[in-house]
């Protein structure tokens, strides 16, 4: 894993790995190992995707973020979710399959196996059990509160230490709006399925018929709807406000 290069956002620290050691070094000066790993790392930071540059020799990552320290990573080779203080000294948490941060920081959900936890991100000792037999969750944005589906396609509200609710069977297809709504498919077959959306643990609410697949990104929602089988073609709509989807373009193959 030589030749990539992380970089804060104003670049007064790089964290690099070298003969299969990551490292940091701040202003110049010398390097302070972190830990050990011959994979890849990724830096947990909320609501953020890295700015990334690579070449066939190199890979450079730019996290808009002041600094490193304080900041959850994930090594791949331990498959472990770890936490950096401001000595640069590494503490292992948790062995994670599958991890996620809310948007404010403030809550960490991972998955070890099929069975769902939750740290509190300031005390890292107190990991809560939330359920077993979960296939995919999302996060709302204040960590609080989730929607999880189980192995029976089954979706499922879960905020705090409340009893589960369950929202919806024959699931498929889930997303998490910007504003938090649970977006879903259900009775899908064949490329078509019905949309619901449910708001932190509310009823279902039905919003299209004959939807094919569901997309989102930080601001806004996508879905393809009225897939035509016999030349591929299906119509794209799109929101940046809730539920107030227009259509975009028709027939996109």
């Amino acid at each position: 894993m030589d030749s990539t290069f992380i970089f804060n956002e104003s670049h007064t620290q790089l964290v690099f790995c070298s003969d299969n050691d990551w490292y940091i070094t701040e202003n110049g000066e010398d390097k302070v190992k972190l830990f050990d790993s011959s994979y890849s790392i990724e830096i947990l930071v909320p609501n953020h995707t890295a700015m990334k540059r690579s070449s066939y020799y190199s890979s450079i990552r730019i996290y808009a973020i002041p600094t490193f320290a304080d900041q959850f990573y994930i090594d791949y080779e331990e498959e472990a979710l770890c936490y950096i203080n401001k000595k640069w000294e590494m503490k292992e948490v948790c062995i994670i399959d599958e991890c996620k941060i809310s948007k404010d920081g403030s809550k960490i959900y991972f998955l070890d196996g099929d069975s769902l936890y939750q740290i509190d991100s300031s005390k890292l000792d107190n990991i809560v059990f939330i359920a077993d037999n979960v296939e995919e969750f999302v996060i709302l944005s204040n960590g609080k509160a989730i929607y999880y589906m189980d192995d029976e396609d089954t979706l499922w509200y879960k905020k705090g230490t409340k009893d589960a609710k369950r929202i919806a069977d024959d699931v498929y297809n889930l997303v998490l709006t910007s504003d938090d709504f649970a977006l879903f498919l259900t009775e899908y077959y064949y490329g078509s399925g019905i949309l619901y959306a449910s708001t932190n643990g509310g009823e279902k609410q039905r919003v299209h018929d004959d939807v094919y697949s569901i997309l989102t990104s930080n601001t806004a929602t996508y879905y393809y709807a009225n897939y035509d089988s016999d030349d591929s073609t299906k119509d794209l709509y799109g929101t940046t406000d809730k539920l107030n989807f227009h259509l975009i373009v028709e027939d996109i193959q």
